[in-house]
C-alpha cells in the first residue's frame, strides 16, 4: 500500500503563497473600512464645527444690528416720527 500521494513544492508554494495573498488583501480591505470610517467622522465633525462657527458669526451680527435698533428707537426724532429730523440720523446711520 502506498501513502498519500505527495505534492510538488511548486503547488504547496502557490498554496502558501494564495493564503499570504488573501490574508494581506482582507487586511488592507479592513484598515480600508476603518480609515473610511474615520475620514467620515472627521469631515461630520468639521461640518458641525462650520456650522457652529457660522451660526456665531451671524448671532453676533443679529445682535449688532439689534442693538442699534433699540438705540435708533430710543431717540426723540424717532419718537416723535419727525421725518425730517430723522433723515441725517439715518443717514450717519448708513
Amino acid at each position: 500500500m502506498r501513502g498519500p500521494p505527495r505534492q510538488s513544492l511548486l503547488v504547496r508554494l502557490l498554496g502558501v503563497y494564495m493564503l499570504f495573498t488573501v490574508a494581506v488583501l482582507g487586511m488592507g480591505f479592513v484598515v480600508n473600512l476603518v480609515m473610511q470610517r474615520q475620514l467620515r467622522a472627521d469631515a461630520q465633525a468639521a461640518d458641525v464645527a462650520l456650522g457652529q462657527a457660522i451660526a456665531r458669526d451671524v448671532d453676533a451680527k443679529l445682535n449688532t444690528a439689534r442693538r442699534s435698533l433699540e438705540r435708533l428707537s430710543e431717540l426723540d426724532a424717532v419718537r416723535r416720527g419727525d421725518a425730517d429730523a430723522m433723515e441725517p440720523v439715518f443717514r450717519a446711520f448708513q
